[in-house]
Protein backbone atom coordinates (compact mmCIF):
# COMPACT_ATOMS: atom_id res chain seq x y z
CA UNK A 1 0.00 0.00 0.00
CA UNK A 2 1.16 3.46 -0.75
CA UNK A 3 0.11 6.87 0.76
CA UNK A 4 0.99 9.90 -1.09
CA UNK A 5 3.52 8.82 -3.01
CA UNK A 6 5.24 6.98 0.20
CA UNK A 7 5.24 3.33 0.31
CA UNK A 8 5.03 1.96 3.55
CA UNK A 9 7.24 -0.19 4.92
CA UNK A 10 6.38 -1.24 8.10
CA UNK A 11 6.75 -5.03 7.45
CA UNK A 12 9.97 -5.18 7.21
CA UNK A 13 12.34 -5.67 9.48
CA UNK A 14 14.09 -1.96 10.74
CA UNK A 15 17.64 -2.72 9.68
CA UNK A 16 15.63 -2.81 6.09
CA UNK A 17 13.89 -0.14 5.65
CA UNK A 18 15.12 2.15 3.69
CA UNK A 19 16.47 5.77 4.95
CA UNK A 20 17.30 7.16 1.58
CA UNK A 21 16.61 6.79 -1.99
CA UNK A 22 18.46 6.83 -5.21
CA UNK A 23 16.02 9.83 -6.77
CA UNK A 24 12.65 10.82 -6.57
CA UNK A 25 13.33 11.45 -2.91
CA UNK A 26 9.90 10.88 -0.74
CA UNK A 27 9.39 13.03 2.49
CA UNK A 28 9.31 11.02 6.16
CA UNK A 29 8.21 11.73 9.34
CA UNK A 30 10.71 13.14 11.35
CA UNK A 31 13.52 13.67 8.61
CA UNK A 32 14.00 15.61 5.73
CA UNK A 33 13.99 13.83 1.97
CA UNK A 34 16.93 11.97 1.73
CA UNK A 35 19.31 12.53 -1.48
CA UNK A 36 22.44 9.56 -1.69
CA UNK A 37 25.83 10.39 -3.00
CA UNK A 38 27.81 7.54 -1.93
CA UNK A 39 27.66 5.28 -4.57
CA UNK A 40 31.31 4.61 -3.61
CA UNK A 41 30.11 2.73 -1.24
CA UNK A 42 27.69 1.37 -2.45
CA UNK A 43 24.56 1.17 -4.63
CA UNK A 44 21.13 0.17 -5.54
CA UNK A 45 21.34 -2.57 -8.26
CA UNK A 46 19.84 -1.95 -11.28
CA UNK A 47 15.95 -3.19 -11.76
CA UNK A 48 17.31 -5.41 -14.57
CA UNK A 49 19.61 -7.22 -11.88
CA UNK A 50 16.92 -7.38 -9.12
CA UNK A 51 14.68 -9.27 -11.32
CA UNK A 52 17.79 -11.38 -12.84
CA UNK A 53 18.52 -12.36 -8.90
CA UNK A 54 15.04 -12.90 -8.37
CA UNK A 55 14.43 -15.31 -11.07
CA UNK A 56 17.19 -17.28 -10.24
CA UNK A 57 16.33 -17.66 -6.47
CA UNK A 58 12.70 -18.51 -7.53
CA UNK A 59 13.66 -20.34 -10.53
CA UNK A 60 15.07 -24.36 -10.34
CA UNK A 61 17.39 -24.76 -7.53
CA UNK A 62 20.99 -26.55 -8.52
CA UNK A 63 24.06 -26.68 -7.56
CA UNK A 64 26.73 -25.94 -11.08
CA UNK A 65 28.72 -29.43 -9.57
CA UNK A 66 25.77 -31.81 -9.54
CA UNK A 67 25.26 -34.31 -12.13
CA UNK A 68 21.80 -33.40 -12.79
CA UNK A 69 20.09 -31.04 -15.34
CA UNK A 70 19.37 -28.42 -12.72
CA UNK A 71 23.50 -28.41 -11.94
CA UNK A 72 24.14 -28.26 -15.67
CA UNK A 73 21.62 -25.23 -15.79
CA UNK A 74 23.45 -23.59 -12.53
CA UNK A 75 26.88 -24.39 -14.39
CA UNK A 76 25.45 -22.37 -17.56
CA UNK A 77 25.20 -19.19 -15.25
CA UNK A 78 28.69 -19.56 -13.94
CA UNK A 79 30.17 -20.28 -17.19
CA UNK A 80 27.82 -17.49 -19.55
CA UNK A 81 28.52 -15.12 -16.73
CA UNK A 82 32.29 -15.60 -17.06
CA UNK A 83 32.16 -15.39 -20.69
CA UNK A 84 30.07 -12.47 -20.76
CA UNK A 85 32.80 -10.76 -18.35
CA UNK A 86 35.57 -11.98 -20.25
CA UNK A 87 34.00 -9.88 -23.07
CA UNK A 88 33.68 -6.72 -21.11
CA UNK A 89 37.36 -6.64 -20.17
CA UNK A 90 38.51 -7.23 -23.85
CA UNK A 91 38.70 -11.05 -23.77
CA UNK A 92 42.71 -11.16 -22.20
CA UNK A 93 44.21 -14.69 -22.17
CA UNK A 94 43.53 -15.49 -18.29
CA UNK A 95 40.98 -16.55 -16.10
CA UNK A 96 38.38 -15.21 -14.13
CA UNK A 97 38.31 -16.52 -10.49
CA UNK A 98 34.86 -15.35 -9.03
CA UNK A 99 34.49 -14.50 -5.18
CA UNK A 100 32.22 -12.65 -2.72
CA UNK A 101 33.55 -9.28 -3.76
CA UNK A 102 36.33 -7.17 -4.07
CA UNK A 103 37.93 -7.23 -0.78
CA UNK A 104 38.03 -11.46 -0.77
CA UNK A 105 39.65 -10.40 -4.72
CA UNK A 106 42.26 -7.99 -3.38
CA UNK A 107 43.17 -10.88 -0.50
CA UNK A 108 44.10 -13.54 -2.97
CA UNK A 109 45.42 -11.56 -4.77
CA UNK A 110 48.07 -10.47 -2.82
CA UNK A 111 48.20 -13.10 -0.50
CA UNK A 112 48.09 -15.49 -3.25
CA UNK A 113 51.08 -14.04 -5.47
CA UNK A 114 53.02 -13.69 -1.72
CA UNK A 115 52.76 -17.17 -1.25
CA UNK A 116 53.73 -18.29 -4.63
CA UNK A 117 56.45 -16.16 -4.95
CA UNK A 118 58.03 -16.67 -1.53
CA UNK A 119 58.08 -20.59 -2.72
CA UNK A 120 60.32 -19.78 -5.90
CA UNK A 121 62.70 -18.02 -3.47
CA UNK A 122 62.20 -14.27 -4.32
CA UNK A 123 62.76 -11.71 -1.88
CA UNK A 124 60.25 -10.47 0.56
CA UNK A 125 59.82 -7.30 -1.05
CA UNK A 126 56.94 -5.61 -2.32
CA UNK A 127 55.76 -2.09 -4.24
CA UNK A 128 52.74 -0.42 -4.09
CA UNK A 129 51.17 3.00 -3.07
CA UNK A 130 50.53 5.32 0.07
CA UNK A 131 46.74 5.43 -1.58
CA UNK A 132 45.60 2.04 -1.59
CA UNK A 133 42.21 1.02 -0.46
CA UNK A 134 42.12 -1.01 2.79
CA UNK A 135 41.88 -4.42 1.57
CA UNK A 136 45.21 -3.89 -0.19
CA UNK A 137 46.67 -1.81 2.70
CA UNK A 138 46.05 -4.51 5.48
CA UNK A 139 46.95 -6.75 3.39
CA UNK A 140 50.35 -4.93 2.81
CA UNK A 141 50.69 -4.49 6.86
CA UNK A 142 50.16 -7.74 7.59
CA UNK A 143 52.88 -8.87 5.57
CA UNK A 144 55.20 -6.23 6.73
CA UNK A 145 54.31 -7.97 10.09
CA UNK A 146 55.51 -11.06 8.72
CA UNK A 147 59.39 -9.85 7.63
CA UNK A 148 58.20 -8.40 3.93
CA UNK A 149 59.64 -5.52 3.06
CA UNK A 150 56.78 -2.93 1.59
CA UNK A 151 57.61 0.22 0.05
CA UNK A 152 54.73 2.97 -0.47
CA UNK A 153 55.04 5.31 -2.79
CA UNK A 154 53.01 8.66 -1.70
CA UNK A 155 51.28 10.02 -4.76
CA UNK A 156 51.63 14.09 -5.38
CA UNK A 157 49.51 16.73 -3.83
CA UNK A 158 47.09 16.25 -6.63
CA UNK A 159 45.83 12.97 -5.69
CA UNK A 160 48.25 11.49 -8.38
CA UNK A 161 51.27 8.85 -8.28
CA UNK A 162 54.15 9.38 -10.48
CA UNK A 163 54.73 6.25 -12.69
CA UNK A 164 58.74 6.83 -12.58
CA UNK A 165 58.60 7.36 -8.49
CA UNK A 166 56.62 3.34 -8.72
CA UNK A 167 59.21 2.54 -11.16
CA UNK A 168 62.59 3.41 -9.12
CA UNK A 169 60.94 1.85 -5.84
CA UNK A 170 60.99 -1.56 -7.59
CA UNK A 171 63.40 -4.25 -7.51
CA UNK A 172 64.09 -7.37 -9.69
CA UNK A 173 63.95 -9.73 -6.87
CA UNK A 174 60.29 -7.39 -5.95
CA UNK A 175 57.86 -10.51 -5.80
CA UNK A 176 55.04 -7.82 -6.91
CA UNK A 177 53.56 -4.26 -7.59
CA UNK A 178 49.87 -3.33 -6.91
CA UNK A 179 47.99 -0.28 -8.15
CA UNK A 180 44.74 0.70 -8.05
CA UNK A 181 43.18 1.62 -11.11
CA UNK A 182 41.14 4.97 -9.87
CA UNK A 183 41.22 6.08 -6.04
CA UNK A 184 38.11 5.42 -3.75
CA UNK A 185 38.49 8.63 -2.56
CA UNK A 186 39.09 10.81 -4.92
CA UNK A 187 38.63 9.20 -7.66
CA UNK A 188 42.30 10.21 -9.38
CA UNK A 189 42.92 7.74 -11.99
CA UNK A 190 46.72 6.61 -11.78
CA UNK A 191 49.69 5.95 -14.29
CA UNK A 192 48.48 2.31 -14.21
CA UNK A 193 49.53 1.05 -17.61
CA UNK A 194 52.53 3.13 -17.59
CA UNK A 195 53.51 1.68 -14.13
CA UNK A 196 52.95 -1.90 -15.97
CA UNK A 197 55.34 -1.29 -18.44
CA UNK A 198 57.97 -0.93 -16.21
CA UNK A 199 56.75 -4.31 -13.92
CA UNK A 200 57.16 -5.79 -17.51
CA UNK A 201 60.92 -5.21 -17.70
CA UNK A 202 61.57 -6.11 -14.56
CA UNK A 203 59.48 -10.05 -14.50
CA UNK A 204 57.44 -8.74 -11.56
CA UNK A 205 54.24 -9.40 -11.38
CA UNK A 206 51.47 -6.25 -10.93
CA UNK A 207 48.26 -6.23 -9.73
CA UNK A 208 45.89 -3.59 -10.51
CA UNK A 209 41.91 -2.90 -8.06
CA UNK A 210 39.79 -1.71 -10.49
CA UNK A 211 37.00 -1.94 -8.01
CA UNK A 212 35.61 2.13 -8.36
CA UNK A 213 36.60 1.90 -12.22
CA UNK A 214 34.63 -0.88 -13.00
CA UNK A 215 31.27 0.80 -14.87
CA UNK A 216 32.76 3.90 -15.03
CA UNK A 217 35.74 3.66 -16.90
CA UNK A 218 36.83 1.84 -19.84
CA UNK A 219 38.84 -1.82 -18.63
CA UNK A 220 40.35 -3.55 -21.45
CA UNK A 221 43.00 -5.18 -19.63
CA UNK A 222 45.36 -5.78 -21.87
CA UNK A 223 45.46 -1.64 -22.29
CA UNK A 224 45.70 -1.81 -18.55
CA UNK A 225 48.53 -4.53 -19.02
CA UNK A 226 47.66 -5.96 -15.83
CA UNK A 227 48.82 -9.34 -14.55
CA UNK A 228 46.34 -9.76 -11.97
CA UNK A 229 42.93 -6.88 -11.72
CA UNK A 230 40.29 -6.71 -8.88
CA UNK A 231 36.77 -6.35 -9.58
CA UNK A 232 33.65 -5.67 -7.48
CA UNK A 233 30.37 -4.66 -9.44
CA UNK A 234 28.04 -3.00 -6.27
CA UNK A 235 29.69 0.68 -6.63
CA UNK A 236 28.05 1.04 -10.15
CA UNK A 237 24.44 -0.53 -10.05
CA UNK A 238 25.35 -3.92 -10.08
CA UNK A 239 24.91 -7.33 -7.54
CA UNK A 240 26.46 -7.44 -4.36
CA UNK A 241 28.05 -9.94 -2.75
CA UNK A 242 30.18 -10.74 -5.83
CA UNK A 243 33.55 -9.98 -7.34
CA UNK A 244 36.33 -11.27 -9.33
CA UNK A 245 40.32 -11.69 -9.75
CA UNK A 246 41.21 -12.25 -13.13
CA UNK A 247 44.95 -13.88 -13.24
CA UNK A 248 46.48 -13.91 -16.58
CA UNK A 249 47.91 -17.10 -17.97
CA UNK A 250 51.54 -17.41 -16.30
CA UNK A 251 50.64 -16.26 -13.19
CA UNK A 252 50.99 -18.63 -10.57
CA UNK A 253 49.05 -17.83 -7.50
CA UNK A 254 48.07 -19.91 -4.42
CA UNK A 255 44.11 -20.42 -3.37
CA UNK A 256 43.35 -18.85 0.28
CA UNK A 257 40.07 -20.63 0.65
CA UNK A 258 40.58 -24.43 0.37
CA UNK A 259 37.73 -27.37 -0.36
CA UNK A 260 36.41 -28.37 -3.05
CA UNK A 261 37.88 -27.36 -6.89
CA UNK A 262 35.45 -24.54 -7.99
CA UNK A 263 37.03 -21.92 -9.71
CA UNK A 264 39.76 -23.84 -10.83
CA UNK A 265 41.12 -24.59 -7.38
CA UNK A 266 41.85 -21.06 -6.89
CA UNK A 267 38.41 -20.39 -4.63
CA UNK A 268 36.67 -23.26 -3.31
CA UNK A 269 32.70 -22.59 -2.72
CA UNK A 270 29.28 -23.20 -4.27
CA UNK A 271 29.27 -20.25 -6.46
CA UNK A 272 26.75 -17.83 -6.08
CA UNK A 273 24.21 -18.20 -8.71
CA UNK A 274 21.68 -15.77 -8.39
CA UNK A 275 24.42 -12.87 -7.79
CA UNK A 276 26.00 -14.40 -11.20
CA UNK A 277 22.85 -13.93 -12.37
CA UNK A 278 22.27 -10.61 -12.03
CA UNK A 279 26.18 -9.82 -13.05
CA UNK A 280 25.24 -11.02 -16.49
CA UNK A 281 22.37 -8.97 -16.61
CA UNK A 282 24.44 -5.78 -15.24
CA UNK A 283 26.98 -6.54 -17.68
CA UNK A 284 24.21 -6.24 -20.37
CA UNK A 285 23.31 -2.78 -19.23
CA UNK A 286 26.43 -1.34 -18.86
CA UNK A 287 26.93 -2.51 -22.83
CA UNK A 288 24.23 -0.23 -23.76
CA UNK A 289 24.70 3.39 -25.24
CA UNK A 290 22.04 5.05 -22.41
CA UNK A 291 24.98 3.71 -19.66
CA UNK A 292 27.36 6.09 -21.16
CA UNK A 293 24.92 9.10 -21.79
CA UNK A 294 24.69 8.33 -18.04
CA UNK A 295 27.91 8.55 -17.12
CA UNK A 296 28.33 12.06 -19.08
CA UNK A 297 25.55 13.23 -17.28
CA UNK A 298 27.41 11.99 -13.83
CA UNK A 299 30.20 14.31 -14.75
CA UNK A 300 28.17 17.38 -15.27
CA UNK A 301 26.31 16.79 -12.09
CA UNK A 302 29.42 16.13 -10.65
CA UNK A 303 31.16 19.60 -11.61
CA UNK A 304 27.96 21.36 -11.26
CA UNK A 305 27.92 20.00 -7.41
CA UNK A 306 31.45 21.13 -7.31
CA UNK A 307 30.75 24.78 -8.46
CA UNK A 308 27.91 25.57 -6.45
CA UNK A 309 29.78 24.45 -3.16
CA UNK A 310 32.65 26.36 -4.25
CA UNK A 311 30.57 29.24 -4.83
CA UNK A 312 28.36 29.02 -1.70
CA UNK A 313 30.82 28.04 1.04
CA UNK A 314 34.08 30.39 1.56
CA UNK A 315 37.00 28.73 1.57
CA UNK A 316 35.69 25.60 0.69
CA UNK A 317 37.25 23.60 -2.57
CA UNK A 318 38.23 20.58 -4.69
CA UNK A 319 40.72 18.69 -3.12
CA UNK A 320 43.42 17.21 -5.39
CA UNK A 321 43.47 17.99 -9.43
CA UNK A 322 40.19 19.00 -11.23
CA UNK A 323 41.09 16.56 -14.15
CA UNK A 324 41.63 12.77 -14.19
CA UNK A 325 38.91 11.47 -12.25
CA UNK A 326 36.07 9.52 -12.19
CA UNK A 327 32.98 11.05 -13.61
CA UNK A 328 31.07 10.40 -10.34
CA UNK A 329 33.48 11.61 -7.72
CA UNK A 330 34.40 14.48 -5.99
CA UNK A 331 36.25 15.38 -2.90
CA UNK A 332 36.05 18.50 -0.86
CA UNK A 333 37.16 20.27 1.51
CA UNK A 334 33.80 22.47 3.33
CA UNK A 335 35.79 24.71 5.90
CA UNK A 336 37.19 24.57 9.30
CA UNK A 337 34.58 22.00 10.54
CA UNK A 338 34.87 18.47 12.21
CA UNK A 339 34.43 15.93 9.74
CA UNK A 340 32.23 13.22 11.65
CA UNK A 341 30.19 16.41 13.19
CA UNK A 342 29.64 17.31 9.60
CA UNK A 343 28.69 14.08 8.30
CA UNK A 344 25.70 13.89 10.67
CA UNK A 345 24.69 16.95 10.13
CA UNK A 346 24.55 16.33 6.50
CA UNK A 347 22.60 13.33 7.35
CA UNK A 348 20.13 15.32 9.17
CA UNK A 349 19.65 17.12 6.38
CA UNK A 350 18.99 14.21 4.01
CA UNK A 351 22.00 14.16 2.30
CA UNK A 352 23.91 10.67 2.52
CA UNK A 353 27.74 11.49 2.14
CA UNK A 354 31.21 10.11 3.43
CA UNK A 355 34.29 11.21 4.78
CA UNK A 356 36.43 8.58 2.48
CA UNK A 357 36.11 5.01 2.59
CA UNK A 358 33.27 2.70 4.23
CA UNK A 359 35.71 -0.41 5.11
CA UNK A 360 38.04 1.94 6.83
CA UNK A 361 34.32 3.73 8.86
CA UNK A 362 35.30 1.90 11.96
CA UNK A 363 39.15 3.66 12.26
CA UNK A 364 39.08 6.97 14.14
CA UNK A 365 42.06 8.18 11.95
CA UNK A 366 41.81 10.71 9.46
CA UNK A 367 41.76 9.84 5.49
CA UNK A 368 44.85 8.30 5.10
CA UNK A 369 44.52 9.16 1.34
CA UNK A 370 44.57 12.87 1.66
CA UNK A 371 47.26 12.52 4.82
CA UNK A 372 49.69 11.16 1.91
CA UNK A 373 48.31 13.87 -0.47
CA UNK A 374 50.51 16.46 2.51
CA UNK A 375 46.97 17.90 3.65
CA UNK A 376 47.19 19.36 7.51
CA UNK A 377 44.83 18.08 9.53
CA UNK A 378 42.19 20.89 9.82
CA UNK A 379 41.63 20.47 5.80
CA UNK A 380 41.58 16.22 6.18
CA UNK A 381 39.31 16.64 9.10
CA UNK A 382 36.76 19.24 6.94
CA UNK A 383 36.81 16.94 3.80
CA UNK A 384 33.88 15.42 2.53
CA UNK A 385 33.52 12.57 -0.06
CA UNK A 386 30.42 13.07 -2.82
CA UNK A 387 30.11 10.04 -5.36
CA UNK A 388 27.23 10.05 -7.77
CA UNK A 389 25.22 7.40 -9.24
CA UNK A 390 23.56 6.48 -12.38
CA UNK A 391 20.42 8.05 -11.52
CA UNK A 392 20.94 11.06 -9.64
CA UNK A 393 19.32 13.77 -11.37
CA UNK A 394 19.85 17.80 -11.23
CA UNK A 395 16.71 18.71 -8.82
CA UNK A 396 19.50 16.07 -6.46
CA UNK A 397 22.03 18.02 -7.04
CA UNK A 398 20.27 21.98 -6.57
CA UNK A 399 18.60 20.46 -3.54
CA UNK A 400 22.05 19.33 -2.20
CA UNK A 401 23.64 22.89 -2.80
CA UNK A 402 20.01 24.25 -1.28
CA UNK A 403 20.49 22.21 2.39
CA UNK A 404 24.53 22.04 2.73
CA UNK A 405 25.17 25.94 4.16
CA UNK A 406 22.78 24.75 6.71
CA UNK A 407 24.38 21.48 7.32
CA UNK A 408 28.00 23.57 8.00
CA UNK A 409 26.46 25.79 9.99
CA UNK A 410 25.29 22.94 12.17
CA UNK A 411 28.60 21.08 12.02
CA UNK A 412 29.94 24.31 13.52
CA UNK A 413 27.48 24.99 16.36
CA UNK A 414 27.98 21.63 17.24
CA UNK A 415 31.84 21.60 17.49
CA UNK A 416 31.02 25.00 19.29
CA UNK A 417 28.85 23.47 22.11
CA UNK A 418 31.20 20.38 21.93
CA UNK A 419 34.27 22.85 23.03
CA UNK A 420 32.30 24.53 25.59
CA UNK A 421 31.08 21.05 27.60
CA UNK A 422 34.98 19.99 27.46
CA UNK A 423 36.90 19.48 30.71
CA UNK A 424 37.92 22.46 32.36
CA UNK A 425 41.49 23.45 32.14
CA UNK A 426 44.04 21.52 33.96
CA UNK A 427 41.64 18.55 34.88
CA UNK A 428 43.81 16.89 32.47
CA UNK A 429 40.78 14.63 31.35
CA UNK A 430 39.01 14.30 27.67
CA UNK A 431 37.79 10.70 27.92
CA UNK A 432 34.48 9.88 30.27
CA UNK A 433 34.59 6.01 30.97
CA UNK A 434 37.50 5.20 28.95
CA UNK A 435 35.81 6.57 26.24
CA UNK A 436 36.46 10.19 24.16
CA UNK A 437 33.82 12.51 24.90
CA UNK A 438 33.61 14.23 21.60
CA UNK A 439 35.55 11.84 18.65
CA UNK A 440 37.43 13.16 16.02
Amino acid sequence: MSVGGTMRLNFLPLALRPSFHISCPVRTRGLMSGIYLDHNATSRPLPSVVLAITAALEGPCGNPGSAHEDGHRAARIVEDTREALASLLGNPAGRIVFTSGGTEANNLALKGIADARLAGNHARHAVTTAIEHPSVGTVCRLLSRNGWEITHVPPGPGGIVEADAVADAIRRDSAFCSVMLANNETGHFQPVAAISAHCRELSVPFHVDAVQAVGRAPLEIDALAADLLTLSFHKSHGPPGIGCLFVRDGVRIMARVHGGEQEGGLRAGTPDIPALAGLHAWIREVRKPAWSAGLAKCTTLRDRLEEGIVAALPGSSVNGDRAGRLPNTTHLYLGDVPGRALVNALALEGIAASRGSACAAGDPRPSHVLRAMGMDASRVDGSIRFSLGIHTTEEDIDEVLRRIPGAVESARAYADIAQGQAAPPGDGSDECCGQPLFPA
